[in-house]
């Protein structure tokens, strides 16, 4: 099981994984709690290692200025310390689930 951790913007332990998945949200965004409980469910589903964090943007605004996060939620996605994808919006169930499966099979 992974467990989604709280990001700050000093912690940069994400970018030490073979994949890691950033949720860029804020507690007021709906769409941000649809993308954490995808997360969440991937979490428990997911035997391969793949970190999870999240940044909550009110906190943590330097992060989301490095990333140029515009609008929420904002996934990015990081193989080898890379940021190989980026989505924003709100997204399907669906759609998380492609791209995660692409990351995990290193297909980005």
């Amino acid at each position: 099981m992974n467990e989604i951790v709280s990001i700050s913007s000093g912690d940069q332990g994400y970018l030490d994984q073979e994949r890691a998945v950033l949720l860029f949200e804020s507690p007021w965004c709906s769409g941000c709690k649809n993308v954490l409980k995808y997360m969440e469910d991937l979490s428990f589903e997911n035997d391969k290692k793949c970190f999870l964090g999240k940044v909550d943007i009110t906190t943590n605004q330097t992060l989301a200025q490095q990333y140029e996060v515009l609008s929420l939620p904002t996934l990015i996605f990081f193989q080898e310390s890379l940021e190989k994808d980026k989505i924003s919006g709100n997204i399907s169930k669906e759609l998380f689930s492609q791209k995660i499966k692409k990351l995990m099979n290193n297909e980005f």
